[in-house]
């Protein structure tokens, strides 16, 4: 029988982990080189000093990452800020709780897409039961009901009614998820992720190195070989310099702790004991790049424990970074330096990073419809030339119109020009396909067009929408109809829709009646009335109900009016429902 030996001891430290960072990408303003540059502008005073207005005309963007402070316990630890520059200047002698481990290392995992790879899942159950027709509802009522039926005991099939429609909700909840995924969802500028960007807790396990080193050898689909690269190149070293030692006994040297420190004070007292200083944090930000890879870690610090914020101004548009929080603390501990004197050494440790919470730099507020629509007829030419402002934009980001024209409200209107002025170092492509041909290029603004299709016999419906630099279009201008008055001798112009009108649907806000009455009915003194409700009850994921459905029990009742609109007259009458289930 081989001999075992003891093992090495793992040294480590619980320091208090902040809250999961809340992150926001706030876009003030454009800037042509967004997406190829990540330095901050230059300011003449330090960026915390900035107002928020100054914010907005300095900072063309920004990331804001909020967190919760790390609880530590007052009876053993206090608050100590330092000079603003005091972390960064010591960086190189701050140590993770993470390096303190001998041959072990400390992984972290966090699944950033775990509600849609669970609604994928129940997808493909439903395809292969073919019934992935109708709404999430109807799907989830399938897959339920497909299970009941071919349960093998008759105790499943006699499960609780009430654990069923739970279990039903449930795998309605996550096909929902993983459907939204593919649509983007906005409100205002932000854009509304159908489910959180990641996972509300991070998993951190020790694993031994040289059980990393077997586990990501012997199998390419291990759930640590995708992150433990430089991990295993470690361990082998480690594991080859461990070999060669005569004695497999952990020596002293093995058990101490090997750790600069950042400041050594004479001393007289033999006493360990003081309290650890929270001294601030590191926010660690990484870019995510093609094929979800993530790199280039860069890091931020604060020298004061009582900030719970911070701004990002070094990002660059259309990125998406990842961000952690750690504390930061100072302890301290009595040793002897070389003259064997007494002396209190002061070290610097980081917790384990936080829950990471990722953002995608990309606005989504669409500019407005140009202002100021209006035509003006050139004698000289016999032309007639469309003339427009730019509307109040403070992103300054138009970097083109779009020029449509139709002949009448019950016809599509038709692109005649698209008039292009961006400066973008890298454009963003349009995700609208236009003749390349009604394309002109222009090396600024411009903010007028001449119709040479257009003569004193012609009568056209004009509209106009900006085209900003992240390729997003407005709504129609105010929509005008033109014609020229041979007798008069000029141009006629009259109101055919308000502003806004959105492309799909030109006339939203014509002045006009869209639609007639069209529902009489006349003599009728009796009406039916069906109840068919999809759920007869609704809860929360805690399980409670949520009391949707009024009935005799819960005081319901429903009112319905008729009115009659030519008399200008109504009548009301109630209806209650009655529920007469024994249980």
């Amino acid at each position: 029988m081989k001999p075992t030996y003891a093992s090495k001891p793992i040294q480590i430290l619980d320091i208090p982990i902040p809250g999961k960072p809340i992150v926001n990408f706030v876009y003030n303003f454009f800037e042509p080189d967004e997406r190829v540059d990540d330095n901050p502008p230059s300011l003449k005073k330090p960026l915390g000093a900035l107002t928020t207005r100054e914010i907005s005309i300095k900072i063309p963007r920004f990331v804001s990452v909020s967190w919760k402070k790390a609880n530590f316990d007052p009876a053993r630890s206090e608050k100590r800020s330092s000079q603003p520059q005091y972390l960064s200047n010591n960086k190189q002698l701050i140590s993770d709780e993470a390096s303190l481990l001998s041959d072990s290392s400390m992984l972290y995992f966090q699944d950033f897409d775990y509600l849609n790879r669970i609604g994928e899942r129940f997808e493909s159950s439903a395809r292969l039961r073919g019934a992935m027709s109708g709404s999430a509802t109807d799907i989830a009522q399938k897959l339920m009901t497909s299970r009941i039926m071919n349960s093998t005991s008759a105790r499943d099939q006699n499960e609780d009614y009430t654990t069923f429609i739970n279990q039903g909700v449930i795998v309605q909840r996550y096909l929902s998820v993983a459907s939204q995924n593919r649509s983007l969802f906005i409100s205002n500028d932000q854009l509304i992720e159908p489910a959180d960007a990641s996972a509300a807790d991070q998993l951190a396990i020790i694993v031994d190195n040289d059980y990393m080193l077997n586990a990501t050898r012997e199998s390419s689909i291990s759930p640590v070989s995708s992150c433990a690269t430089q991990v295993r190149n470690n361990s082998r070293k480690m594991s080859s310099k461990f070999k060669k030692r005569q004695s497999k006994m952990p020596n002293d040297a093995d058990s101490e702790l090997e750790l600069s420190s950042v400041e050594d004070i004479p001393t007289e007292s033999t006493s360990n004991i003081q309290r650890v200083q929270h001294i601030g944090y590191i926010i660690d930000r990484f870019e995510i790049g093609s094929g979800d890879q993530i790199s280039l870690k860069k890091s931020f610090y604060i020298s004061d424990p009582k900030i719970d914020n911070y701004i990002d101004a070094n990002i660059k548009y259309g990125i998406q970074y990842v961000y952690s929080v750690k504390s930061v603390v100072a302890f301290f501990v009595t040793a002897v330096d070389e003259n064997s004197k007494l002396q209190k050494s002061k070290f610097l440790i980081a917790s384990r990073p936080s829950t990471f919470s990722s953002v995608l730099t990309e606005e989504y507020i669409p500019p407005l419809p140009p202002s100021d629509l209006n035509f003006y007829w050139d004698y000289q030419r016999a032309a007639l030339q469309v003339n427009w402002s730019f509307p109040t934009n403070s992103q300054r980001d138009i970097k083109g119109w779009q020029v449509f024209r139709r002949k009448t409200t019950s016809k599509p209107f038709s692109l005649i020009i698209q008039q292009d002025f961006d400066d973008s170092v890298i454009k963003t492509p349009s995700a609208e396909s236009v003749d390349a041909s009604l394309i002109k290029k222009f090396s600024s603004s411009t903010t007028f067009f001449i119709d040479p299709e257009f003569d004193k016999d012609s009568s056209y419906i004009y509209a106009v929408c900006s085209i900003d630099a992240h390729a997003m279009t407005s709504n129609y201008s105010i929509q005008l109809k033109v014609s020229f008055d041979r007798i008069k001798n000029k141009l006629m112009k009259s109101l055919v829709s308000l502003s806004g009108a959105a492309k799909q649907y030109p006339n939203t806000y014509l002045k006009a009646e869209l639609s007639l009455d069209s529902v009489k009915s006349t003599k009728d003194e009796k009406i039916r009335v069906y109840f068919d409700p999809e759920y007869l009850q609704v809860t929360d994921r805690d399980n409670n109900d949520l009391h949707f459905l009024k009935t005799n029990f819960r005081s319901g009742l429903y009112r319905f009016s008729l009115l009659n609109t030519d008399r200008q007259l109504q009548s009301n009458f109630d209806v209650k429902i009655d529920d007469s289930r024994t249980k």
